[in-house]
């Protein structure tokens, strides 16, 4: 059991040098699956860490899936969403000047 947390410690270590944000991800994402049975095993459960380490399990899987959405699609998703959540928006009316409309523009 005690190979498991050396191994995690490893993978977080090759996780830091790499630059491909994918492999970082991957890497810490099975590092810290390797902690969680690691402390699970414990004689005495340590929830907090436990916790800690899957949470970060969660946040490294939701970036995973950015990355991997983004170079499939080549947008972020996060933008992506935030684009149509604005686009669908009703226009906001500026008061005390004119607002722009090109169809008026082009008529004049």
């Amino acid at each position: 059991m005690e190979n498991l947390i050396n191994f995690a410690n490893l993978l977080y270590i090759m996780s830091y040098v790499t630059k491909d944000p994918l492999r970082f991800r991957v890497l810490t994402i099975i590092a810290g699956s390797c902690l969680v049975v690691y402390f699970l095993h414990q004689a005495e459960l340590t929830m907090t860490i436990i916790f800690w380490n899957v949470f970060f399990i969660l946040l490294n899987a939701f970036q995973l899936v950015r990355i991997l959405v983004e170079r499939h699609l080549g947008v972020d998703p996060v933008s992506l969403a935030v684009g149509t959540i604005k686009k669908n928006l009703p226009k906001q009316k500026v008061i005390g000047r004119e607002s722009y409309n090109a169809e008026t523009h082009r008529q004049l």
